[in-house]
């Protein structure tokens, strides 16, 4: 409520927030309600002095927060016509507020203060209290601009009905295709698959009188092509059908006409919102479109809570805040928590809001627009919009301003397909298809050629054989009946069989117990998640690993741990870093650095009272400070501690709210909400010393010290960003002080520094800073400077000058954080304990033993990060740490020094030693730059010393740092790497990997909404890569290199039928036995394979034997010798298949009537041959048999006779000749003998070099998975349950040790 005309200044109080000018995320005004008592006191003790509040403050300091266009903000502001009348008025009364002014200078007129309207939007003092504050212009009609080429900028009117055309209306559509495009646009997707393409040009092939083959081929396409074409339509249909659900929904929305007559709120379907649309959203609705928010049910804050799990994948609330302005005014005019409806002043001075803002965009964490209410500009940052997909969340209501609707809005802007990763087992494929074709050209052409060939020398040919047409024609037609002939060659079921393969070993990641994590506090389980299944097989050839270090490889959930405070270290006892260090027998490292407190020390030492209670995240006890002992510290130190306990209960983000309401505030009633938990533990550390942050109301803040409420004002904030690397805030003191708290890492806050700070405690703060770093602390260095009135109120106005900006307003705006940010005082240090997860040193052990390099990647100081390393066996026992470190005032200088040490790190490779390197931020620039001088083909020399290091640790980087070492080390040396992170910040890092896996964290659900892989520890990194990577990449590749055995199996006994037709292009079998030959009678064998092969029993034998994971890595089992081996043994069977029938049944009698054999009897008897060998040969290379596998395979082989009973019924046009065939096969002993035959030739061979291999010179796997049989049988012997954990505990008990391997591991 704001004042009546002729009420006293007393009450001006109860305006509470509304005379703030800008949001609480960007900054306060001075405009406040504390200006009332300032301006009160600067008029009647004109001669208080700067010991209590600065310089001495006149009418002509007070900030005035009006931008004009045509002033600049350093010249202070233009008179207002308040001003211009009071010139020629001796006495006036004046409305207090935004636009006050007063004539500056030596005799200005007096000015009494009886206040009337208390409102910082008022450029004159209204004339009755129920009109509008702000200064409104004549009605305008403004023209809406989808976005001006002058200024890249949108504007609109709200409520303006020309909105509807100028801007996307907000019907959203999520379908590919409509009826009327759907079958051109469907195929012309599926043949740019160039297989498809290939069996396309076959098909019509074989439709042309050339072809001496049915044509077959375009049942199996028409398939393929049928079932993707239902695929897409039933998921088209799906989006449709949800898009008319989600079109159709309805929400309140403002009716402008209401003055007219007719509701205030009348109810609109989505589809039918548009930009400039006020819309009223009750709490558990979802947003239709993006909105401003205008004012919400919180009357104090104008606080709205919202869930973003569609936009983000976050389930946790996050608060948004209304434009507090406008959100003020429609108060003022009537609005309130318990009528929630707009007065028709309200109404009217929305519909004279013009809106600029930027145009659609996808970046969810951005937002810049402005408000133009009359001649006044109103800032609008991303904490003040709601965006379409979001839940109003714990908030009764909130009136939102639609900004982007439909498909312009930012969750559809958002939506783009992410790029396509193929794995190299795609690549190796692609390439070996490319080699069978060659291959079959060769075949064709040969064939061709002898056709011709036999006709040219063999003129006596059979008439039906010769050809009119010259020999160089027929050269040409019989080799194009080749093509047909031979075309099973390649096979045209890989690629779904694959799919489906693909989609089980992702059900098993997903389904996999062991990858499952409980969360402590809730109970929650958490699974594994293969966000995509085409990437499975690049799990087990992994040879990088990318880290990050704050809650990827440490569990993020800190603890206020140590400080230094004037030059005194508080705080005790040992890290869990520094006692997993002392547990690998690494303290000694501590110890022996510079600076480390551990020197020297009792690992165990803690000066805690065992009766000590501890506020959460905290694990601080310091006898000096703690349980309010800090009160008896001398002066100056005593008002040190206080200072910096001060910022930490003020320089905050949180919000508190009194979780069960009583009679005053009880402390562990507060219930706190952190977007960060490092401000989370440093505000409980301060609460645990007696610094309560009570509550936030606006921009006021309630913090209880020694028994007291005072109240902080937070005028202004510059927010955190990866540029300077620190936050600061603007405020006003109880005592009227105006101070600036700044926080940041200490490489970018020391420079800061006035000259007048104590040398000494520097240097000792400095000394602590290394010592906590030593422990694996994460350090903030805390500092404040006190703000001159007449300086703060030039730099408010640019600064305000810069939130109103709609170009470049983020650098503006750091340049003005910049300017508060110089000549500091140091507060102190703050010592963050971030725990390591559980299982992480184990972890990392087994994925450097498997051959796999470690790279950490993180922006802490290089100490930290080298201690963090150490501690969990990333840097380990014998490596030699070289460090390439280069300061940070050599950046963009440092080429000769870094190559120094580069080369010095290269000589003792080159002498034998296993070295890690650690390199800082600065010197990985330099490294990078020479690396991108050379080019993608050639290596620089950080890359040929960093890629022969088992790890390497990187310090101090930048999230787009991250994404340039992944991105180069991918692209350069041209293997898989891995990105795993768990923040927003690991995004570029994780998309720029072949392979991403996010951890679902305390940082939310970025990471994970950007992976490819979730998992919710680190340790289950291992069991992804090692057990799950290592068989997907067993089972796709021997699928693969079977699916080309058995289709050049069959394609080849035809040609080799052609010896006897003199190569005239005859079919040898039916050509719906070949169509059959993928589609029943191999088809199901290679399911049971792809799924189920595994070359141990358990689990636990690949995670202990960590190192037989190198095999799978070198990408042995798809070798171009592995693949050309199966295709000789395909040329082998199809030899055998095709001449061992002709040898037994050419010449002699069949049956028993003595009739010969047919060419039908031969064909179904090589059929059947080719079928029992190719499955049994499936049987060979099985190494895990289950009641399925020999189901499928018995099945699928004898499905050759009920198929050929059945075919005999058929319609003659498709049998053929070949009725009565069958029934002659099964009855003739030579059909038997055959198959006898072809099998024991086929498959004794390499029957028996698998028998050698593993008699005479087992490979390090067939060892051992005789040792896991071995146990297994132990443990049956016993009568035990055989299980992953029991075999793990007996390889424990019997000693079995992981091999180490050597570090040369290039």
């Amino acid at each position: 409520m704001g004042l009546d005309k002729g009420d006293k200044i007393d009450a001006a109080p109860e305006t509470d927030g509304a005379l703030s000018q800008t949001p609480p995320q960007h900054g306060r005004s001075l405009t406040s309600p504390s200006h009332f008592e300032e301006i009160k006191r600067a008029t009647t003790e004109p001669a208080r002095h700067s010991s209590e509040m600065g310089t001495p403050l006149d009418m002509d300091r007070i900030p005035v927060l009006v931008p004009r266009s045509s002033a600049s903000p350093m010249d202070g502001p233009e008179p207002s016509p308040l001003h211009k009348r009071s010139q020629s008025l001796p006495n006036i009364s004046v409305a207090i507020g935004f636009a006050f002014s007063y004539p500056p200078g030596p005799g200005a007129p007096e000015v009494q203060f009886s206040a009337q309207i208390s409102n910082p939007w008022i450029r004159e003092a209204p004339e009755q209290s129920s009109t509008s504050a702000f200064k409104l212009t004549d009605p305008v009609d403004v023209v809406p601009v989808r976005m001006d080429p002058a200024t890249q900028l949108r504007r609109f009117q709200v409520h303006s009905q020309k909105n509807k055309k100028a801007f996307a209306n907000n019907s959203v559509q999520t379908t590919k295709y409509t009826a009327w495009n759907f079958l051109f646009r469907n195929l012309y997707a599926q043949f740019r698959v160039l297989a498809n393409i290939y069996f396309l040009f076959i098909s019509i092939l074989q439709f042309l009188p050339v072809s001496s083959v049915s044509p077959t081929t375009w049942f199996p396409l028409t398939v393929v092509l049928l079932t993707n074409m239902v695929k897409e339509a039933c998921e088209d249909m799906n989006r449709a059908k949800l898009d008319h659900e989600v079109n159709g929904r309805t929400v309140q929305a403002l009716n402008p006409m209401v003055a007219q007559g007719g509701e205030r709120l009348v109810s609109e379907f989505w589809k039918n919102v548009y930009v400039g649309h006020v819309l009223f959203v009750k709490e558990d609705e979802a947003l239709p479109a993006d909105v401003i928010v205008l004012a919400t049910s919180d009357e104090k804050s104008g606080l709205a809570y919202i869930e973003t799990s569609q936009l983000d994948g976050e389930t946790n609330l996050k608060h948004r805040e209304s434009v507090q302005q406008v959100h003020q005014e429609l108060q003022r005019l009537g609005l309130s928590e318990g009528q929630h409806n707009l007065s028709i002043e309200g109404i009217r001075l929305l519909s004279q809001v013009v809106v600029e803002c930027e145009p659609p965009n996808d970046k969810l964490a951005t937002f810049n627009g402005v408000l133009n209410i009359g001649d006044t500009k109103v800032p609008v940052n991303n904490k003040q919009v709601l965006y379409r997909g979001c839940y109003l969340r714990n908030t009764q209501w909130i009136y939102g301003l639609v900004v982007y609707t439909g498909m312009d809005t930012k969750l559809m802007q958002s939506a783009n397909e992410t790029r396509i990763k193929s794995t190299s087992l795609d690549k190796l494929s692609n390439k070996y298809v490319i080699g069978i074709f060659w291959f079959l050209a060769i075949m064709c052409v040969l064939g061709g050629g002898l056709s011709a060939l036999f006709i040219i020398l063999n003129p006596r040919s059979p008439w039906y054989l010769m050809s009119p047409d010259p020999w160089q024609l027929e050269l040409c037609l019989n080799t194009l009946t080749f093509l047909i002939l031979l075309s099973y060659m390649i096979p045209i079921s890989l690629t779904v069989s694959a799919e489906i393969v693909k989609i089980g070993h992702a059900y098993f990641i997903d389904h996999d117990l062991a990858m499952c994590y409980t969360v402590p506090e809730s109970g929650d389980i958490v699974p594994a998640q293969a966000r995509t299944s085409n990437l499975g097989e690049d799990l087990g050839r992994v040879r990088y690993v990318f880290t990050d270090k704050t809650g990827t490889l440490t569990r993020n959930v800190m603890e206020f741990m140590k400080c230094s405070i004037g030059g005194c270290k508080y705080g005790s006892g040992m890290t869990e870093i520094g006692r997993a260090a002392v547990a690998n027998g690494q303290g000694h490292l501590f110890a022996s650095r510079p600076g480390s407190p551990l020197a020297g020390a009792d690992f165990t030492f803690d000066e805690r009272p065992p009766d000590a209670v501890l506020e959460p995240n905290t694990n601080f006890w310091d006898p000096q400070i703690s349980g309010g002992a800090w009160r008896d510290l001398p002066e100056p130190q005593r008002s040190r501690v206080r200072d910096f306990h001060v910022h930490l209960a003020v320089c905050h983000t949180l919000l508190a709210k009194l979780v069960e309401p009583t009679a005053g505030w009880v402390q562990n009633n507060v219930q706190y909400q952190a977007s960060s938990p490092d401000e989370l533990a440093l505000v409980y550390g301060a609460r645990g010393n007696g610094f309560w942050f009570m509550r936030r109301t606006g921009p006021q803040l309630e913090v209880m010290v020694e028994g007291e409420v005072l109240t902080y004002q937070v005028l202004n904030v510059c927010e955190f960003n990866s540029t300077r690397k620190r936050s600061s805030c603007v405020v006003r003191f109880p005592d009227g002080r105006l101070m600036a708290l700044v926080k940041g890492a200490d490489n970018v806050m020391y420079p800061q520094f006035t000259n007048d700070n104590d040398e000494e405690i520097l240097d000792k703060t400095r000394l602590h800073l290394q010592g906590y770093a030593n422990e694996g602390l994460r350090t903030l260095v805390l500092a404040q400077k006190e703000l001159d009135a007449e300086w703060y109120r030039q730099w408010n106005a640019t600064y305000v000058e810069a939130l109103t900006s709609m170009s470049n307003r983020e650098q503006q705006l750091d340049k003005c954080a910049v300017e508060l940010e110089r000549d500091l005082q140091l507060v102190g240090v703050t010592a963050i304990e971030d725990k390591l997860q559980e299982g992480v040193p184990d972890a990392l052990s087994a994925l450097l033993r498997a051959g796999i390099k470690v790279w950490m990647l993180t922006g802490d100081m290089v100490e930290t990060a080298v201690n963090i390393a150490t501690a969990c066996n990333l840097i380990q026992p014998g490596m030699r740490v070289q460090r390439i470190v280069v300061d940070e005032e050599f950046r963009g200088h440092c080429t000769d020094n870094l190559m120094e040490q580069l080369q010095e790190a290269k000589r003792a490779m080159d002498a034998g030693h296993d070295v890690a390197i650690v390199i800082n931020g600065v010197a990985l620039e330099g490294a990078l730059n020479d690396e991108e001088e050379k080019g993608m083909h050639e290596r620089g020399l950080f890359l040929q010393v960093a890629t022969r290091c088992r790890t390497v640790v990187c310090c101090r980087l930048f999230p787009a740092d991250k994404s340039q070492v992944v991105h180069l080390v991918r692209k350069k040396e041209k293997v898989i790497t891995v990105g795993i992170g768990d923040g927003a910040n690991d995004v570029p890092m994780i998309r720029d990997a072949n392979i991403g896996v996010g951890i679902s964290g305390q940082e939310g659900m970025q990471a994970v909404m950007s992976s490819d892989y979730a998992i919710a520890q680190f340790r289950f990194l291992t069991r992804l890569l090692l057990v799950h990577g290592r068989w997907n990449m067993q089972r796709l590749s021997i699928l693969i290199l079977y699916f080309f055995y058995k289709n050049c199996n069959i394609a080849l006994v035809s040609f080799w039928y052609g010896i006897y037709t003199e190569f005239s292009g005859v079919r040898y079998w039916n050509d719906f036995y070949g169509t059959m030959w993928n589609c029943l009678f191999t088809a199901f064998p290679v399911f049971t394979l792809g799924l189920f092969n595994k070359d141990f029993q358990y689990a636990t034998t690949p995670m202990h034997h960590n190192h037989l994971y190198k095999e799978v890595q070198s990408g042995q089992d798809f070798s171009a010798t592995r693949f050309w081996s199966w295709m000789l043994s395909a040329v082998y069977d199809s030899l055998v298949v095709f001449f061992v029938p002709v040898f037994v049944m050419e010449g002699k009698p069949v049956f028993e009537d003595g009739q010969m054999h047919g060419k039908w009897v031969l064909s179904l008897t090589s059929f059947w041959c080719l079928a029992l060998v190719t499955n049994l040969r499936l049987g060979l290379v099985t190494r895990t048999w289950t009641r399925w596998s020999v189901v499928v395979i018995v099945l699928s082989t004898f499905s050759f006779f009920p198929f050929s009973w059945a075919f005999l019924y058929l319609p003659e046009w498709i049998s053929g000749t070949m009725h009565g065939s069958i029934e002659r096969c099964m009855v003739s002993i030579l059909f038997w003998l055959c198959s006898v035959l072809c099998a024991v030739l086929c498959l004794l061979p390499p029957f028996a070099l698998q028998v050698f291999h593993k008699a005479f010179h087992p490979s390090e796997t067939q060892q051992r998975a005789q040792e896991e049989a071995a146990i297994i049988q132990t443990l049956k012997n016993q009568n035990m349950v055989v299980t992953d954990l029991a075999v793990k505990a007996n390889y424990e008990a019997e000693g079995v040790e992981p091999i180490v391997v050597s570090h040369d591991m290039q």
